[in-house]
């Protein structure tokens, strides 16, 4: 696991790994020996081939390592300049996210459905949320799948990590010190919201951040969850 400094530090590695990666791999192809890709395992050249076109990844599995390399040469230009737009796209935002300041009260609506495929009834988590800056967020989050584990907690938290990063944001330094992780006072791990880890976890995880909660259980096992300053 990463070791972050910072909601910022995080987010914007996650938002450019794909580039990131595909340059860590074209530096690391640039200085191998014709030797070691030959010894190379499959397995080992599908992880490299994830970060390469499918012309250059032909070349790596046919060990033509003097062809690839002429390639990735002018790739190389190509990569360092996706990576820079992508960490250009990423700081804009995460600048996206701090304006909206806080979350002033948001309404969370975890609804039940029976499927027609093998797991029977999953659930899916609506959303309004009204940030602290005036502005409104109605989301539709996904729908759970499978079964053994909890679908509630779980539907919550995809919805969560589309709607509610200004929280990760505003109180990373207390997420980071929390030595129970998720299982204590905040339903995170490595600086986004944990799946799957109990719906009692984000009610604790809310009265921590300052928010005032309250649950409501309907008779159909609907839940709807309101959180306000």
């Amino acid at each position: 696991m990463e070791n972050y400094k910072n909601y910022k530090e995080y987010f914007i590695q996650n938002k450019i790994y794909k580039e990131d990666q595909t340059l860590k791999t074209i530096k690391k192809i640039e200085k191998m020996k014709k030797e070691e890709l030959q010894n190379m395992e499959d397995w080992q050249k599908s992880r490299l081939c994830d970060y390469l076109t499918e012309k250059q990844a032909k070349l790596l599995y046919n060990n033509d390592l003097k062809e690839l390399k002429k390639l990735l040469k002018n790739y190389k230009t190509k990569a360092k300049e996706k990576l820079q737009q992508a960490k250009e796209k990423a700081i804009s935002e995460y600048n996206d996210i701090l304006q909206l300041k806080d979350i002033k009260k948001a309404t969370f609506e975890i609804e039940w459905t029976k499927t027609r495929g093998t797991y029977g009834y999953q659930c899916k988590c609506y959303s309004k949320i009204e940030y602290k800056n005036g502005k409104y967020n109605y989301y539709e989050g996904e729908k759970t799948g499978g079964c053994g584990y909890d679908k509630t907690s779980s539907a919550l938290s995809y919805n969560m990590n589309k709607t509610c990063k200004i929280l990760l944001a505003k109180h990373a330094k207390k997420i980071l010190k929390d030595t129970e992780k998720h299982y204590n006072f905040y339903a995170c791990e490595n600086l986004y919201f944990s799946y799957g880890v109990g719906l009692n976890s984000y009610i604790t995880m809310f009265k921590n951040m300052g928010y005032k909660v309250n649950t409501i259980y309907h008779q159909n096992e609907d839940i709807t969850i309101i959180v306000e300053k």
